[in-house]
Protein backbone atom coordinates (compact mmCIF):
# COMPACT_ATOMS: atom_id res chain seq x y z
CA UNK A 1 0.00 0.00 0.00
CA UNK A 2 2.80 2.47 0.57
CA UNK A 3 4.11 4.72 -2.12
CA UNK A 4 1.91 1.73 -4.57
CA UNK A 5 1.63 5.02 -7.45
CA UNK A 6 4.72 6.33 -6.23
CA UNK A 7 6.22 3.24 -7.81
CA UNK A 8 5.34 3.89 -11.26
CA UNK A 9 6.94 7.20 -11.16
CA UNK A 10 9.84 5.76 -9.48
CA UNK A 11 10.30 2.94 -12.20
CA UNK A 12 9.50 5.10 -15.03
CA UNK A 13 12.84 7.17 -13.43
CA UNK A 14 14.58 3.45 -13.38
CA UNK A 15 13.97 3.07 -16.75
CA UNK A 16 15.67 6.26 -18.28
CA UNK A 17 18.12 5.38 -15.92
CA UNK A 18 19.05 2.23 -17.51
CA UNK A 19 18.99 3.52 -21.00
CA UNK A 20 15.04 2.37 -21.37
CA UNK A 21 11.67 4.60 -22.21
CA UNK A 22 9.65 4.93 -19.12
CA UNK A 23 6.68 3.66 -21.06
CA UNK A 24 8.04 0.48 -20.82
CA UNK A 25 6.61 0.36 -17.22
CA UNK A 26 3.26 -1.11 -17.14
CA UNK A 27 0.48 1.73 -15.59
CA UNK A 28 3.09 4.99 -16.32
CA UNK A 29 0.51 7.10 -18.32
CA UNK A 30 2.54 10.52 -17.08
CA UNK A 31 4.26 12.66 -19.76
CA UNK A 32 8.33 11.93 -19.86
CA UNK A 33 9.04 15.01 -18.05
CA UNK A 34 8.09 13.76 -14.85
CA UNK A 35 10.03 10.57 -15.18
CA UNK A 36 13.50 13.34 -15.86
CA UNK A 37 12.60 15.44 -12.80
CA UNK A 38 12.21 12.13 -10.92
CA UNK A 39 15.47 10.77 -11.71
CA UNK A 40 17.39 11.36 -8.89
CA UNK A 41 15.57 9.69 -6.96
CA UNK A 42 16.19 6.25 -9.20
CA UNK A 43 19.81 6.20 -7.38
CA UNK A 44 17.91 5.31 -4.23
CA UNK A 45 16.44 2.02 -3.23
CA UNK A 46 12.62 2.22 -3.03
CA UNK A 47 11.89 2.78 0.92
CA UNK A 48 14.23 5.79 0.88
CA UNK A 49 13.39 7.42 -2.15
CA UNK A 50 9.40 7.01 -0.94
CA UNK A 51 10.73 8.26 1.94
CA UNK A 52 12.26 12.00 0.93
CA UNK A 53 9.27 12.16 -1.75
CA UNK A 54 6.31 12.04 1.83
CA UNK A 55 9.17 13.93 3.55
CA UNK A 56 9.33 16.81 0.81
CA UNK A 57 5.47 16.94 0.76
CA UNK A 58 5.12 16.89 4.38
CA UNK A 59 7.78 19.61 4.64
CA UNK A 60 5.89 22.19 2.37
CA UNK A 61 2.72 20.94 3.74
CA UNK A 62 4.01 22.53 7.57
CA UNK A 63 5.42 25.53 5.79
CA UNK A 64 2.19 26.10 4.02
CA UNK A 65 0.11 26.80 7.20
CA UNK A 66 0.00 27.39 10.86
CA UNK A 67 0.25 23.95 13.22
CA UNK A 68 -3.32 23.70 13.26
CA UNK A 69 -4.12 23.82 9.84
CA UNK A 70 -1.27 21.09 9.01
CA UNK A 71 -2.99 18.51 11.39
CA UNK A 72 -6.52 19.93 9.82
CA UNK A 73 -4.62 19.10 6.61
CA UNK A 74 -3.16 15.47 7.49
CA UNK A 75 -6.77 14.16 8.76
CA UNK A 76 -8.61 15.01 5.87
CA UNK A 77 -8.48 11.49 3.61
CA UNK A 78 -7.23 13.18 0.54
CA UNK A 79 -3.78 14.82 1.45
CA UNK A 80 -3.35 11.24 3.67
CA UNK A 81 -4.21 9.44 0.55
CA UNK A 82 -2.22 11.42 -1.21
CA UNK A 83 0.42 11.00 1.52
CA UNK A 84 0.21 7.51 1.41
CA UNK A 85 0.02 6.50 -2.29
CA UNK A 86 3.13 8.79 -2.94
CA UNK A 87 0.97 10.84 -5.39
CA UNK A 88 1.71 14.49 -6.81
CA UNK A 89 -0.88 16.79 -6.44
CA UNK A 90 -0.17 17.89 -3.37
CA UNK A 91 3.52 18.83 -3.46
CA UNK A 92 2.10 20.34 -7.31
CA UNK A 93 -0.35 22.13 -6.09
CA UNK A 94 1.42 23.51 -2.86
CA UNK A 95 4.37 24.71 -5.64
CA UNK A 96 1.61 26.09 -8.13
CA UNK A 97 -0.73 28.56 -5.37
CA UNK A 98 2.83 30.35 -4.83
CA UNK A 99 1.83 31.44 -8.42
CA UNK A 100 5.42 31.69 -9.52
CA UNK A 101 6.90 30.41 -12.92
CA UNK A 102 8.36 26.94 -11.18
CA UNK A 103 5.46 25.97 -9.88
CA UNK A 104 3.20 26.51 -12.83
CA UNK A 105 5.77 24.67 -15.31
CA UNK A 106 5.97 21.50 -12.44
CA UNK A 107 1.92 21.70 -13.48
CA UNK A 108 2.57 20.20 -16.73
CA UNK A 109 3.61 17.09 -15.58
CA UNK A 110 0.17 16.64 -14.51
CA UNK A 111 -1.95 17.89 -17.37
CA UNK A 112 -5.39 17.45 -15.07
CA UNK A 113 -4.31 20.30 -12.80
CA UNK A 114 -2.31 22.01 -15.58
CA UNK A 115 -5.31 22.80 -17.52
CA UNK A 116 -6.32 24.69 -14.27
CA UNK A 117 -3.54 25.99 -13.06
CA UNK A 118 -2.01 27.53 -16.20
CA UNK A 119 -4.93 29.76 -16.41
CA UNK A 120 -5.43 30.61 -12.92
CA UNK A 121 -1.58 31.83 -12.69
CA UNK A 122 -1.35 33.37 -15.95
CA UNK A 123 -4.40 35.37 -15.29
CA UNK A 124 -2.83 36.70 -11.56
CA UNK A 125 0.15 37.20 -13.32
CA UNK A 126 -1.63 39.50 -16.13
CA UNK A 127 -3.89 41.45 -13.02
CA UNK A 128 -0.60 42.15 -11.01
CA UNK A 129 1.83 42.71 -14.16
CA UNK A 130 4.44 39.86 -13.16
CA UNK A 131 5.52 39.70 -16.65
CA UNK A 132 8.58 38.53 -16.48
CA UNK A 133 6.75 35.64 -15.19
CA UNK A 134 5.45 34.40 -18.49
CA UNK A 135 8.55 34.09 -20.16
CA UNK A 136 9.96 32.17 -17.63
CA UNK A 137 7.55 30.01 -17.56
CA UNK A 138 7.99 29.40 -21.43
CA UNK A 139 11.56 28.65 -21.04
CA UNK A 140 11.23 26.33 -18.15
CA UNK A 141 8.72 23.86 -20.18
CA UNK A 142 10.69 24.56 -23.19
CA UNK A 143 13.82 23.25 -21.82
CA UNK A 144 11.78 20.58 -19.72
CA UNK A 145 10.16 19.27 -22.59
CA UNK A 146 13.03 19.60 -25.07
CA UNK A 147 15.04 17.56 -22.91
CA UNK A 148 12.69 15.40 -22.73
CA UNK A 149 12.44 15.02 -26.68
CA UNK A 150 16.08 15.13 -27.43
CA UNK A 151 16.15 11.68 -25.02
CA UNK A 152 13.58 10.18 -26.46
CA UNK A 153 11.96 11.70 -29.68
CA UNK A 154 9.06 9.50 -30.02
CA UNK A 155 7.81 9.79 -26.96
CA UNK A 156 4.84 11.96 -27.80
CA UNK A 157 3.41 9.05 -30.00
CA UNK A 158 3.95 7.03 -26.98
CA UNK A 159 1.98 9.13 -24.60
CA UNK A 160 -0.36 9.30 -26.99
CA UNK A 161 -2.75 6.29 -24.82
CA UNK A 162 -2.82 8.54 -21.94
CA UNK A 163 -6.09 10.50 -23.33
CA UNK A 164 -7.51 6.82 -23.44
CA UNK A 165 -6.80 5.85 -20.03
CA UNK A 166 -7.93 9.50 -19.13
CA UNK A 167 -11.35 9.11 -20.29
CA UNK A 168 -11.65 5.81 -18.72
CA UNK A 169 -10.62 7.75 -15.04
CA UNK A 170 -13.47 10.23 -16.36
CA UNK A 171 -16.22 8.21 -15.85
CA UNK A 172 -15.28 7.37 -12.19
CA UNK A 173 -14.38 10.81 -11.17
CA UNK A 174 -14.02 12.23 -7.62
CA UNK A 175 -15.86 14.97 -8.82
CA UNK A 176 -19.41 15.08 -10.45
CA UNK A 177 -18.42 13.69 -13.55
CA UNK A 178 -18.49 10.55 -11.49
CA UNK A 179 -22.18 10.45 -11.75
CA UNK A 180 -21.57 8.81 -15.31
CA UNK A 181 -20.71 5.68 -13.55
CA UNK A 182 -24.55 5.50 -12.16
CA UNK A 183 -27.00 7.88 -14.55
CA UNK A 184 -29.17 5.68 -17.03
CA UNK A 185 -26.77 7.81 -19.72
CA UNK A 186 -24.06 7.39 -21.79
CA UNK A 187 -21.07 8.12 -20.71
CA UNK A 188 -20.66 10.77 -23.43
CA UNK A 189 -23.95 12.62 -22.80
CA UNK A 190 -23.18 13.00 -19.27
CA UNK A 191 -19.71 14.15 -19.57
CA UNK A 192 -21.02 17.10 -22.09
CA UNK A 193 -23.92 18.18 -19.87
CA UNK A 194 -21.54 17.94 -16.94
CA UNK A 195 -19.16 20.08 -18.63
CA UNK A 196 -22.17 22.74 -20.01
CA UNK A 197 -22.88 23.10 -16.45
CA UNK A 198 -19.19 24.05 -15.54
CA UNK A 199 -18.93 26.26 -17.92
CA UNK A 200 -22.21 28.40 -17.18
CA UNK A 201 -21.04 27.70 -12.99
CA UNK A 202 -17.65 29.46 -14.10
CA UNK A 203 -18.78 32.11 -16.31
CA UNK A 204 -22.27 33.29 -14.25
CA UNK A 205 -21.14 32.49 -10.74
CA UNK A 206 -17.49 33.47 -10.99
CA UNK A 207 -15.55 32.83 -7.78
CA UNK A 208 -14.14 35.59 -7.08
CA UNK A 209 -11.42 34.07 -4.61
CA UNK A 210 -8.54 31.73 -5.10
CA UNK A 211 -10.47 29.23 -2.79
CA UNK A 212 -13.59 29.62 -4.33
CA UNK A 213 -12.18 29.01 -7.63
CA UNK A 214 -10.45 25.43 -6.14
CA UNK A 215 -13.39 24.89 -4.65
CA UNK A 216 -15.11 25.06 -8.03
CA UNK A 217 -12.11 22.85 -9.54
CA UNK A 218 -13.12 19.99 -7.28
CA UNK A 219 -16.41 19.55 -7.98
CA UNK A 220 -16.13 20.00 -11.64
CA UNK A 221 -12.48 18.54 -12.62
CA UNK A 222 -13.01 15.90 -15.52
CA UNK A 223 -10.02 13.70 -14.37
CA UNK A 224 -10.05 13.15 -10.73
CA UNK A 225 -9.54 10.58 -7.98
CA UNK A 226 -9.50 10.84 -4.53
CA UNK A 227 -6.26 12.30 -3.63
CA UNK A 228 -7.46 14.80 -5.99
CA UNK A 229 -8.84 16.65 -3.42
CA UNK A 230 -5.76 17.53 -2.10
CA UNK A 231 -6.23 20.97 -3.39
CA UNK A 232 -8.43 21.77 -0.86
CA UNK A 233 -6.05 21.03 2.20
CA UNK A 234 -5.97 24.73 3.61
CA UNK A 235 -9.56 25.01 3.43
CA UNK A 236 -10.66 22.07 5.80
CA UNK A 237 -12.28 22.04 9.15
CA UNK A 238 -13.68 19.57 11.57
CA UNK A 239 -16.85 18.81 9.41
CA UNK A 240 -14.89 18.73 6.23
CA UNK A 241 -12.42 16.50 7.56
CA UNK A 242 -15.59 14.06 9.07
CA UNK A 243 -17.44 14.46 5.38
CA UNK A 244 -13.70 13.45 3.48
CA UNK A 245 -14.17 9.90 6.02
CA UNK A 246 -17.62 9.43 5.66
CA UNK A 247 -17.18 9.93 1.75
CA UNK A 248 -15.26 6.70 1.66
CA UNK A 249 -17.56 4.39 2.59
CA UNK A 250 -20.51 6.19 1.02
CA UNK A 251 -18.60 5.92 -2.37
CA UNK A 252 -18.64 2.08 -2.17
CA UNK A 253 -21.79 1.68 -1.09
CA UNK A 254 -23.51 3.81 -4.26
CA UNK A 255 -20.87 2.58 -6.62
CA UNK A 256 -19.90 6.15 -7.72
CA UNK A 257 -16.82 8.43 -7.00
CA UNK A 258 -19.40 11.53 -7.17
CA UNK A 259 -19.75 11.03 -3.73
CA UNK A 260 -16.58 12.91 -2.77
CA UNK A 261 -18.30 16.02 -5.29
CA UNK A 262 -20.34 16.83 -1.08
CA UNK A 263 -16.94 17.89 0.45
CA UNK A 264 -16.24 21.13 -1.97
CA UNK A 265 -20.47 21.80 -2.20
CA UNK A 266 -20.03 21.72 1.72
CA UNK A 267 -17.23 24.28 1.22
CA UNK A 268 -19.00 26.67 -1.62
CA UNK A 269 -22.38 26.59 0.50
CA UNK A 270 -20.27 27.58 4.09
CA UNK A 271 -18.62 30.22 1.44
CA UNK A 272 -22.35 31.56 0.59
CA UNK A 273 -24.19 31.29 3.70
CA UNK A 274 -21.34 31.21 6.42
CA UNK A 275 -21.14 35.22 6.26
CA UNK A 276 -24.57 36.01 5.67
CA UNK A 277 -25.39 34.22 9.18
CA UNK A 278 -22.27 36.20 10.80
CA UNK A 279 -24.42 39.35 9.59
CA UNK A 280 -27.58 38.64 10.81
CA UNK A 281 -26.42 37.84 14.80
CA UNK A 282 -24.60 40.66 14.58
CA UNK A 283 -27.40 42.62 13.48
Amino acid sequence: MFGFDFSFFWRAANAILHGQSPYSIGGFFSPYPLALLLLPFAFLPFATAYGLWTGLKLLLLAKSGKRWGFIKAILFLPVAFDLLQGQLDLLIFILAIRSNWLGVVMSTVRPQLAIWIVPFSAWNWWKSKKHDQFWKAASGALILYGASTLLEPDWWAKWSNAPKVAWQYNAQSASLFGLAKVLPFSHTAVSIGISILAIFSFVLLRPRTPRAFWQWVSLFNPIANIYSLAILFDQVDWAVILLSWLALPLSQAMHTNAVWALLPLYLILKNRFAPACDKSRQG
